[in-house]
């Protein structure tokens, strides 16, 4: 198998990877938009190509892709395969068909996670009505934020990149509840 023998320091710009090569990037520095990071579209079988995220950013990502008439995990070139933004999160692709297929050999991309917890009480709304927290006066405290995920200000998580994602809703009220209610 090839080594990544080559190491390059990534770029706040488009890039078209190198074969055997690692790439280093800090995004911390990164002001301006998305990068869309390519593999080589001439490989051999065997040719890895690899990313490291040595600073992630709350802003941008870096998004992967195969060369146009290449894939990469059976997702057509030009297509995102999937995006980089988590500080130490290492992705390594491999050719195993020439010129044209490659897959993920390691996929170090690190869990996004977000927990939002109501830290100013709500004032009591109708009996038997659910209404939105922060719409009765009350406020979101951002408890987990892994991948800048959590935004306290419109009261959100938002995934950033194509997930499964696990949700749970806890809640009870500050209102004594009566019979049947």
């Amino acid at each position: 198998a090839a080594a990544l023998n080559t190491q390059a320091t990534g770029t706040d710009a488009d890039t078209t990877m190198a074969v055997n090569t690692l790439y280093v990037v800090d995004m911390s520095a990164w002001s301006t938009a998305d990068r869309t990071y390519t593999l080589p579209a001439t490989a051999a079988v065997g040719d890895r190509v690899g990313i490291v995220i040595t600073a992630g950013d709350a802003s941008h990502e870096l998004l992967i892709t195969a060369a146009s008439g290449d894939t990469l995990n059976g997702i057509a070139g030009g297509t995102e395969w999937s995006r980089l933004f988590i500080t130490n999160e290492v992705i390594i692709m491999r050719c195993i068909v020439a010129n044209a297929t490659w897959v993920v050999e390691y996929d170090g991309r690190v869990p996004m996670q977000g927990w939002i917890e109501l830290s100013t009480a709500a004032t009591t709304g109708a009996a038997n009505t659910f209404v939105y927290a922060t719409a009765n006066g009350g406020a979101w405290t951002s408890k987990r934020n892994v991948g800048d995920v959590v935004d306290t200000a419109t009261d959100k998580i938002t995934m950033r990149r194509a997930c499964q994602a696990t949700i749970g809703v806890g809640m009870r009220t500050n209102s004594t509840i009566g019979d049947g209610e």
